[in-house]
């Protein structure tokens, strides 16, 4: 069974790589039947070969276990958990009378700015159900300096419980380093060992 913001069920998702990898069929066409991005799709696609069968399965709930295992508490009280080489850190801070849960995670110190870098960041906005994706200024003077990707991820807090933070952790970092694989699969990243990894 899909977790609640999977726009794809596991049959779904067994049928699409189905279509495209076994009966020839476009993963686009495939993507417009079923109502999800080509991008989707295509995640889905890649996934399969290297992954298999267990690769088309959710992954919140597995992550969350791994999460709350092994999610780090800092003095500030931020949370913080790597996942793949990514740190995604969850902060809660008071917003007038309510309780704010910001979550982020750096998924590239640095990326050479181009028109098809902000092309994609535009495109794939509606594809993250939880998140999004932004792109930081390196330096603000000079332009070819390049951008930092970061996808983060705000909610009211008022009614999270312990567990549900977990999650938030999880869900951001997961994102995060799908994200990161396509982007060093389609553009440049430049870092240096030395560029730290902040939020």
């Amino acid at each position: 069974m899909a977790h609640r913001s999977a726009r794809l069920s596991v049959f779904s998702r067994q049928l699409l790589v189905k279509r495209v990898l076994v009966d020839g069929w476009s993963a686009a066409t495939v993507a417009e039947q079923l109502g999800i991005s080509r991008a989707t799709a295509y995640k889905w696609v890649r996934r399969y070969p290297a992954e298999g069968l267990p690769g088309l399965e959710d992954r919140s709930s597995i992550l969350r276990e791994e999460v709350g295992q092994e999610l780090q508490r800092w003095d500030d009280g931020r949370l913080s958990f790597v996942h793949k080489g990514i740190e995604a850190v969850v902060s809660v801070e008071a917003w007038e009378t309510h309780t704010i849960v910001s979550a982020g995670a750096e998924v590239a110190p640095s990326v050479p700015s181009s028109p098809e870098l902000f092309e994609y960041i535009a495109s794939e906005a509606s594809t993250h159900i939880f998140g999004h994706l932004v792109a930081v200024p390196i330096d603000d003077k000079n332009a070819n300096a390049g951008v930092r990707l970061i996808f983060s991820h705000r909610l009211l807090g008022d009614f999270l419980d312990p567990d549900e933070l977990v999650t938030v952790a999880a869900v951001v970092a997961l994102a995060a380093a799908e994200i990161r694989t396509e982007i060093d699969e389609r553009f440049v990243v430049n870092e240096s060992k030395d560029a730290p990894r902040q939020n």
